[in-house]
């Protein structure tokens, strides 16, 4: 993480610089878009680079988990039925399951079947379809993760490199610190605080290891139709 950041955190200066010249928008929007798109790709490349067993488990030995209609909930530190502590327990360790009705608990992992909820029984049974406890350090492709770490670091800075900019050309000064700070403290606070809680639920609903992701990928659209349709181009605006 800490090689990838860096080799990308001059992007953010280089992101800043460009704007300066060709437009702060036509960044901001080319950023928008090339997150959106590669977001999924670049995340799942990694995942197969970080723990490859894993990505092979899942394709040749599905999970899947039959429970009752059963609430999950998200702000308890611990689940208190065999329902919430299974799922839990998988979307925990970033492993898809796919679900269907069942009047009791059941784990199903190629050749085995675990009722209940059992944390021994289930990665004794997950460990036999070829799933792995954790990853391997001798497998995993550490330069294939460094740059895609890069990569998401430079996404990052095509559409934050200049948005301080974008912020101060937008307002005069004597209303200028008070329009910076609410909007940036409501994205920052508002979509970027409740992501960890909506993602993890997106997660659990689902059984998708990466279908968190959306909500990332819905903020991301969200903002480009605004700044699309909206944002003015101020590169060029003299400042009181």
């Amino acid at each position: 993480m800490a090689m990838g950041a860096a080799i990308a955190a001059p992007f953010y200066v280089g992101a800043g610089w460009l704007s300066d010249k060709v437009g702060r928008k036509k960044i901001l929007l080319i950023g928008y878009a090339l997150t959106m798109a590669l977001t999924f790709p670049l995340f799942w490349t990694m995942a197969d680079a970080a723990n490859p067993a894993l990505s092979k488990a899942t394709t040749a030995f599905p999970v899947t988990l039959a429970l009752p209609e059963c609430d999950f909930d998200i702000f308890a530190g611990k689940q208190a039925t065999d329902c919430g502590k299974a799922l839990n327990f998988l979307s925990k360790r970033g492993i898809s399951y796919s679900k269907e009705g069942a009047e009791t608990v059941t784990l199903k992992v190629g050749n085995a079947s675990v009722a209940g909820f059992d944390e021994k029984a289930y990665i004794a049974a997950l460990e036999a379809a070829g799933y792995p406890d954790k990853s391997d350090p001798e497998q995993r492709n550490s330069w294939v993760i460094i740059l895609i770490v890069a990569t998401l670091v430079a996404l990052s800075a095509m559409t934050y490199g200049q948005v301080a900019a974008i912020l101060v050309e937008m307002f005069p000064a004597k209303i200028r610190y008070t329009s910076l700070s609410i909007p940036y403290h409501i994205g920052t606070g508002y979509f970027g605080g409740f992501l960890p809680f909506i993602s993890q639920y997106i997660v659990v609903t689902t059984g998708g290891a990466f279908n968190g992701l959306w909500y990332g990928i819905g903020v991301t659209a969200m903002a480009f139709i605004v700044a699309l349709i909206w944002l003015p181009e101020n590169k060029d605006k003299d400042l009181d």
